[in-house]
């Protein structure tokens, strides 16, 4: 489990490459192409998945780029 003391300071992610959402990369399970996309939470990263298997795949890097992306603010609607 990671603790945010694990992650060191958060630092703002770079913008995905456009290119990286032309990629054609095979699923590890069934072989077929998976989709490219962005990932909308933190990080700016391009996430791979495939719809039959359920499997997201993340580059090296990625991940941590998630974990040290800067958390969004959420509002408080109790109020």
């Amino acid at each position: 489990q990671l603790r945010d003391s694990d992650l060191g300071a958060e630092i703002p992610p770079a913008a995905p490459d456009p290119r990286d959402l032309q990629r054609r990369i095979d699923c590890p399970v069934c072989h077929k192409h998976m989709e490219a996309h962005v990932y909308f939470g933190g990080g700016n990263v391009v996430i791979d998945s495939c719809e039959q298997c359920e499997l997201n795949w993340l580059d090296h890097g990625e991940l941590m780029r998630i974990a040290r992306a800067p958390r969004m603010a959420t509002a408080d609607y109790d109020s």
